[in-house]
């Protein structure tokens, strides 16, 4: 029997993991349906890391994208902490006097909306629809799926599919209508990030040097201002300090305009880390308020189950919908894994949904699989992240040299930026060996 044709996945969520998962399909030769709620895809003040792990992921998924990241991005080779009062340098560590060391990483640093926007061009516009709200999955007559979406202006649209993917963060629409409200879990800190061009930034020696992540420590733990180059042209700026509740400024009255708030949110970094030794005063001041974004960190417990269990017609099989990226397992960016999972997600699901056509797999098997395939790792790396930010959490300037580079054994670093995607054959080998009850994963 030969291969049957691809199936129709539509995919919910146009950030890295989205995107990625659909350029990989493209390239296999699905039909796919991009789907977004945000009206555009606007520059998002974050920096993004790129470890060997999440490189290998990327160049699985589009080796022309990995080439423009390759050509735009900066990499990581020294970083210093100063002290936030004295401006006195706490530890420093410059991975380029020993990049030819076993275990040393230096990861790739990006800004996020780059990465975003290089997927972005592997696709044709007519595939990824901006300012469409996901609103449910129900069965069709036949025996399809269909999915409910919401334009901008409160018409509904109905797009038929095979798969549907849930790639829509950690407020994931789609996981709610499959397993109900997750619990979203505080990790008593805000963060504020913003993307500065360089040329704007006085004085210019504020500026690091390439490859250069400068931060300073407060003494009160948890509480950091960093900044690096992340793209030619491009500071990112991350600042982050101890809130015991989430407390996002939102509109202190009603009819509020975005640019107010945007004023009342520098105004409060400001207070923030205004007495920060300098530059980081003078680099405040040169953060235009709406580049500035804040964010609580938050994390989700790794989901028990990804794929859907469930059908709203007894006579038919589960719902051929899976989660993956934050929508399944949203980490803190304690290891700055977070992208990089999404990544190994993205060509995993590729790889096993590009298995389904085989005869005898099917869409919800390899949906299975795939799960199968992930789950144990991300559990391991999550718990991992999460254990790493309750230790920055505790980080002071008096602490900082003992804490800010942990102990990593060469069995872990090759566990986390060792990791190789199961090619199409080996997956369907698997698959075969677990049919016939012999695989062992």
């Amino acid at each position: 029997m030969s291969p049957s044709p691809p199936p129709k996945v539509v995919v919910i969520g146009a950030g890295i993991g989205g995107l990625a998962l659909a350029v990989a399909l493209r390239s296999r030769g699905f039909c796919v349906e991009v789907y977004e709620k945000a009206r555009d895809l606007q520059p998002i003040g974050a920096a993004l890391g790129l470890f060997p792990n999440g490189l290998a992921a990327l160049g699985a998924v589009s080796e022309t994208v990995l080439a423009k990241v390759r050509k735009s991005a900066i990499q990581s080779t020294r970083m210093i902490i100063r002290h936030a009062k004295t401006a006195e340098v706490i530890t420093e560590r410059n991975e380029a006097e020993k990049k030819d060391q076993p275990g040393t990483v230096q990861p790739l640093l990006l800004v996020w909306y780059l990465l975003q926007q290089f997927l972005y061009e592997e696709l044709s516009p007519t595939s990824v629809h901006l300012a469409h709200e996901f609103v449910r999955y129900e069965s069709e007559k036949d025996g399809g799926l269909r999915v409910v979406l919401r334009r901008r202006d409160g018409g509904e649209v109905i797009v038929g599919a095979d798969c549907l993917v849930g790639v829509d963060g950690i407020h994931s629409a789609v996981r709610r209508q499959m397993f109900g409200e997750a619990e979203l879990r505080f990790h008593s800190k805000m963060m504020f990030r913003a993307v500065i061009e360089t040329d704007k930034i006085q004085p210019p020696e504020v500026v690091p040097p390439r490859g250069t992540q400068l931060a300073f420590q407060a003494e009160s733990p948890g509480k950091l201002f960093a900044f690096r180059e992340t793209a030619a042209g491009l500071l990112t700026v991350t600042a982050m300090d101890r809130f015991e509740v989430p407390d996002v400024l939102g509109p202190q009255h009603e009819g509020e305009s975005s640019s107010s708030i945007a004023l009342r949110r520098k105004e409060r970094l400001k207070q923030l880390f205004g007495d920060f030794a300098d530059p980081v005063p003078q680099l405040v001041d040169c953060i235009p308020p709406s580049a500035l974004h804040e964010t609580g960190v938050w994390d989700i417990q790794v989901l028990p189950h990804w794929v859907s269990a469930s059908t709203d017609d007894s006579s038919k099989g589960p719902f051929p919908v899976v989660l993956m990226g934050d929508a399944a397992h949203a980490m803190t960016p304690g290891l700055g894994q977070g992208a990089n999972m999404a990544l190994e997600d993205a060509i995993t699901l590729a790889r096993c949904l590009s298995v389904s056509r085989e005869p005898g797999v099917g869409v919800h098997r390899a949906l299975t699989f795939f799960e199968g395939l992930r789950r144990d790792r991300v559990v391991k790396v999550h718990g991992a992240s999460q254990a790493r930010t309750a230790e920055v959490n505790k980080t002071t300037a008096a602490n900082r040299g003992e804490r800010i580079f942990p102990s990593q054994d060469d069995e872990w670093r090759a566990f986390v930026y060792g990791f190789v995607v199961p090619e199409e054959k080996e997956i369907l080998g698997l698959l075969q060996r677990e049919g016939s009850g012999t695989c062992e994963r």
